[in-house]
C-alpha cells in the first residue's frame, strides 16, 4: 500500500528546514560569531604636491599591518628621520624593510624612544639624491588589540644633497582600526 502525503505537508517541511539551515548573518563580511578580523587603514588626505604618507602595502592580512611610508613628488632627498608614532595598545611592531625609492643600499637605523614609538633615520648611501615617488619604508605591525588609534609622524625632516631641509613637503598620518 501505497502512502501518500499531501503537498502542504511537504512544503510545510521545507520551511521548517529552511528556517533551521538559517545561520542568522545579517550581511557581508560577517560571520555566525561576530565581524571577521580586519585592519583597516585610513589615510589622511593630501592636497597635492610633495607629500610621505602612508598606506596598507600589500603584505597586509586581516592580523598584520605592512604600513607603507610613501613618497609622492619629492625632489633630491638625500636624507630623512621622523618618529612614528602608532597605538601600542593594537600593534606590536614587528620590523622593517627599505623601499625602492630611498634604494637597497641606505642606510636606516631605528630605535625606540618609548611605547608606541620607533625613530627612523634615513640617509642615502648613492651620491645621488632621490627624486620622484616610490615607497620609502614598508614597517611591518601585528594586531594584538582591538580598538581605533593613528599612525602619525613625529618631529619629521628631509634634507637634499647639501644638508639643507626639505621645506614644503606635506607628512600625512592615517587612522587605524583593528577587528579581532
Amino acid at each position: 500500500m501505497k502512502l501518500h502525503r499531501p503537498r502542504r505537508a511537504t512544503a510545510a517541511l521545507v520551511l521548517l528546514l529552511a528556517a533551521a539551515c538559517n545561520t542568522g548573518s545579517s550581511g557581508p563580511g560577517d560571520s555566525p560569531t561576530g565581524p571577521l578580523p580586519a585592519i583597516i587603514l585610513t589615510p589622511d588626505p593630501v592636497v597635492g604636491g610633495s607629500t610621505i604618507s602612508m598606506r596598507a602595502g600589500a603584505g597586509s592580512t586581516a592580523s598584520v599591518l605592512q604600513l607603507e611610508i610613501f613618497a609622492t613628488d619629492i625632489v633630491n632627498l638625500q636624507a630623512a628621520d621622523f618618529t612614528l608614532l602608532y597605538p601600542d595598545q593594537l600593534f606590536r611592531y614587528d620590523g622593517f624593510q627599505r623601499g625602492d625609492f630611498i634604494g637597497a643600499g641606505a642606510q636606516v637605523i631605528t630605535g625606540t624612544t618609548g611605547p608606541g614609538t620607533v625613530t627612523f633615520d634615513l640617509l642615502r648611501t648613492t651620491p645621488a639624491p632621490a627624486t620622484g615617488s616610490g615607497p620609502m619604508l614598508f614597517v611591518t605591525f601585528t594586531a594584538i588589540g582591538a580598538g581605533d588609534g593613528r599612525f602619525d609622524f613625529f618631529e619629521p625632516f628631509a634634507e637634499d644633497q647639501l644638508g639643507l631641509e626639505i621645506t614644503g613637503i606635506d607628512w600625512a598620518g592615517a587612522a587605524v582600526r583593528v577587528v579581532l
